[in-house]
């Protein structure tokens, strides 16, 4: 059977060009991961390695030393005809105490009047970054979006969960670049911006010394996965927030190998155009700035998923690693 849509609610892929860390070797570990809790299960059938590259924007060669390596330590098994699939593992973890270990720590931390969130986010600085103060004056990062709610949005959820500041730049202001927006970037320590706007950025900055970071947003690989069970000649209507957000989303689902399909975008600055695009659509991928407007126009045969905008834990972690390093130095 394939994987379906809600067996892969919230589980990510991600790589880190810039950790020591090959690789293959990160996605083999994530993949084990997936494979060894349970996200994912035995005979679940698994994307082509060309899939997964376009996805991760990495060379096949590299998808395939990782999914060979797994195969030879048995976490998964090729079909001739059918493809990658997820055998039975026999190491498995003890998940039962490890999730009352969870309940019952969560539980103690309200008796004391903290939160479920406060002992999330105090675990989390806890057990990833003891060591960083917790005030940086000196120390701040840029994120650039192309529309304010959302970028408004990124700037409070990184500075929430990794106690920093972040300065919110639009993607426009680096277009048309003043010399305040010019210092600000420069005497940053970092740019992060979502992988839908990688390019975009680096090229943008490219005359400015800087370190650029692209973090995932969104269930990009749950969509993957459905995208991958698109029949031939299905329609995807792309609805975002602004045109452009349509287009770059868009894009990045062409990038992702979608070649067979039609893919037609609308966003919420042409209405009548969205309620056009929505009622000729398949599968209808909407921000869920828009979602509730969208499901006005859908019948009960369209699926829907809803683009969030929101940071993965996985990027969080890995930008935590590297906000530690730039302290450290």
């Amino acid at each position: 059977m394939d994987i379906s849509s809600e067996k892969m609610k919230n589980i990510l892929l991600f790589v880190n060009r810039d950790s020591n860390m090959p690789l293959y070797l990160q996605v083999k570990e994530q993949i084990k991961y997936m494979i060894l809790t349970k996200r994912l299960n035995p005979d679940n059938k698994f994307p082509s390695s060309r899939q997964l590259a376009n996805f991760l924007h990495i060379n096949r060669a590299t998808i395939n030393n990782a999914l060979n390596e797994l195969e030879n330590e048995g976490y998964l098994q090729t079909e001739k005809g059918i493809g990658i699939r997820v055998s039975a593992c026999t190491l498995e973890r003890d998940h039962e105490k490890f999730n009352n270990l969870i309940i019952d720590s969560i539980a103690k931390a309200e008796q004391i009047g903290f939160t479920k969130e406060e002992f999330v986010t105090g675990t989390f600085v806890l057990a990833h970054h003891r060591d960083l103060r917790n005030s940086q004056d000196d120390f701040y990062t840029i994120f650039v979006e192309c529309n304010e709610p959302v970028l408004n949005g990124y700037k409070k959820d990184l500075e929430d969960s990794l106690n920093i500041r972040v300065e919110p730049v639009l993607i426009d202001s680096l277009i048309n670049m003043d010399y305040k927006t010019q210092r600000l970037v420069q005497n940053s320590s970092m740019v992060i911006t979502t992988f839908t706007h990688l390019h975009e950025v680096r090229t943008l900055l490219k005359d400015i010394d800087i370190e650029i970071i692209g973090v995932t947003a969104g269930p990009y690989l749950e969509l993957l996965f459905r995208l991958s069970t698109i029949e031939f000649g299905q329609k995807i209507a792309v609805i975002m927030v602004t045109d452009r957000g349509a287009v770059e989303v868009a894009q990045s689902i062409k990038d992702s190998g979608v070649k067979h399909s039609q893919i037609m975008i609308a966003s919420f600055e042409n209405k009548e155009k969205l309620i056009e695009t929505v009622k000729g659509a398949h599968l209808i991928v909407a921000s869920n700035a828009v979602v509730a407007e969208v499901k006005k126009h859908t019948n009960t045969e369209q699926d829907i998923m809803t683009y969030y905008n929101s940071l993965d834990s996985a990027s969080k972690n890995m930008l935590q690693k590297v906000i530690s390093e730039c302290h450290n130095r």
